[in-house]
């Protein structure tokens, strides 16, 4: 078997999100997914980026995406739906957020008061 190439593995990934929003937990029959299946598949393409991968920001991001896929594999498995979507759906964007072209930089600023600003577009107005 050939080894996936970094560019094979982030494609793969990328699939697997889309794979896990529209079917989890109710996976096309005689694909023999489960929840647990997909949830591994895709923890370990993320852990092998990881490993390949020598940008510290770009490990930042996926050490990220991947605590919040844990995350939503355990709301899939407590039977929370929505929240398993919404999570997987964060992950995604961090996952996207390591590969993106310009560097991405904090937007948010958080008052001692516990505001949260956003310094571009004067939020709260």
């Amino acid at each position: 078997v050939k080894a996936m190439t970094h560019s094979e593995i982030r494609s793969e990934a990328r699939d697997r999100f889309s794979y896990i929003l529209v079917f989890c937990p109710k996976f096309p029959q005689g694909t023999g997914a489960t929840t647990t299946t997909a949830f591994e598949k895709l923890i370990g393409l993320i852990e092998t980026l990881i490993e390949r991968t020598k940008s510290d920001v770009t490990k930042q991001w996926l050490q990220i995406c991947l605590q919040e896929i844990r995350h939503s594999w355990r709301y899939y498995d407590d039977g929370k739906l929505p929240e398993g979507k919404s999570m997987i759906q964060q992950a995604e964007q961090h996952f996207k957020s390591a590969f993106a072209k310009k560097p991405i930089e904090p937007r948010f600023l958080v008052a001692n008061s516990g505001v949260a600003l956003d310094t571009k577009n004067g939020f709260p107005c």
